[in-house]
């Protein structure tokens, strides 16, 4: 759920990453606070986006991405340099 003047960012995830966000904030979306529910909206917004493109990674077959792939041009740690 995004506004028309907000900005956005391209992130990669695995799926493995997708699924510790939908695990993450279903409890979230579960946490029984003593607040107005209205804070949870976005939540919930982001948990339904990412429970589609699960669903639609799960559908399809993708080849093994090379660490070269997955990386790009980050040859080296930034902080370390390994």
């Amino acid at each position: 759920m995004t506004h028309q003047n907000e900005k956005t960012a391209k992130i990669i995830f695995s799926i493995s990453e997708i699924e510790k966000l939908i695990w993450s904030l279903t409890v979230i979306k579960t946490m029984r606070l003593p607040v107005e529910p209205e804070w949870k909206i976005p939540y919930k917004a982001l948990l339904k986006d990412l429970e589609i493109i699960k669903s639609n990674l799960d559908k399809i077959q993708q080849p093994e991405m090379t660490e070269e792939e997955f990386y790009g041009d980050q040859k080296k740690c930034k902080n370390c340099n390994d």
